[in-house]
């Protein structure tokens, strides 16, 4: 229904032939585990009411595509939010995203990350982006002032061809901060 604020922890888990969803455009924040396993469910569209999404939303669902509204409200995806969604295409964060979990898009197919411009996202820390097989390309967030932590802040990228930087970095890339990206060719 249209009233709804919030999709609870596991509403939707192991739904294997549940194929579509319109989350209602006031809902305001996702839940763990709500679509995870939903092997039928091909593409989700985030509303631009949701502020936060939590663990493991979409693990191991059939998940193609997530579009993100124009105008989202999305401040904060928690430790794996994202995770092993295998056929995750090319993704694109919203501007307003200011929190960015570990793990997110380990496990993910998805060949190109990028950020809207104007990007809140200010910092990066150790396992921010691990294990994304299929990425080739990681637009960084245009306003991204530091990359910190004591271990890698990408790693074990293995197609991984192109990482670009904004010039708004006011720290030193700590030693590891990309780490087993054994086809990385250009930092820009």
């Amino acid at each position: 229904p249209d009233s709804v604020t919030r999709i609870g922890q596991h509403a939707f888990f192991n739904c294997k032939r549940l194929t579509s969803i319109t989350i209602p455009d006031l809902v305001t924040k996702i839940d763990k585990y709500v679509f995870s396993y939903c092997s039928s469910l091909t593409s989700v569209i985030i509303p631009n009411s949701v502020k936060t999404i939590e663990e493991y939303v979409l693990y191991q669902s059939g998940c193609t595509s997530i579009t993100f509204e124009e105008g989202s409200r999305l401040t904060a995806l928690a430790d794996h939010a994202l995770y092993r969604i295998a056929n995750l295409g090319n993704i694109k964060f919203p501007a307003n995203l200011s929190s960015w979990g570990k793990y997110n898009l380990g496990g993910c197919g998805c060949q190109r990350i990028e950020f809207e411009t104007n990007s809140k996202l200010k910092s990066l820390t150790s396992y921010a982006l691990w294990n994304i097989n299929g990425v080739k390309t990681i637009y960084l967030p245009d306003r991204l002032e530091s990359i910190t932590g004591g271990t890698s802040v990408i790693k074990s990228c293995p197609l991984l061809e192109e990482v670009r930087f904004p010039n708004t970095l006011n720290t030193v890339i700590p030693a590891n901060a990309i780490n087993d990206c054994e086809n990385l060719t250009r930092i820009i």
